[in-house]
Formats: C-alpha cells, sequence, structure tokens
C-alpha cells in the first residue's frame, strides 16, 4: 500500500510513521491469525480497501 495506494504516494499518511506505530502491538501477538486480525484493523482504519469496495474476508486475505 506504501507504494500503490494514491492517499499514501500523495503524503496524506506518513506510512512508515504510521506502521512503526502499530508494530509494538503485533511483536507480543501469540499467532499469525491474530496478528492478521490486528493488522486488518489497523489498515481499516485508513479506509483503503473499504472504498475501493472490498469485502472484509478478501482484505484479510490480501493482508
Amino acid at each position: 500500500m506504501k507504494y500503490y495506494h494514491p492517499e499514501v504516494r500523495a503524503g496524506k499518511y506518513d506510512w512508515d510513521h504510521e506502521l512503526l506505530c502499530v508494530m509494538p502491538s503485533l511483536v507480543s501477538l501469540p499467532s499469525k491469525e491474530k496478528r492478521n486480525e490486528v493488522l486488518v484493523e489497523w489498515i481499516d482504519q485508513f479506509d483503503f480497501k473499504k472504498k475501493l469496495g472490498m469485502p472484509r474476508e478478501i482484505r484479510q486475505v490480501i493482508t
């Protein structure tokens, strides 16, 4: 998403900063599934894929 999403490329978000903010919460998670769940929730807050009309199940696969 950093290089492909137009809102990130346009500078609306400092994607490196956003990722660094979420990273500490990922380190202590017990499983890959839980990590993916947290990442999907984090990405959803930016509303990128919702704007494209992608259902949550597909967003989870992409993450």
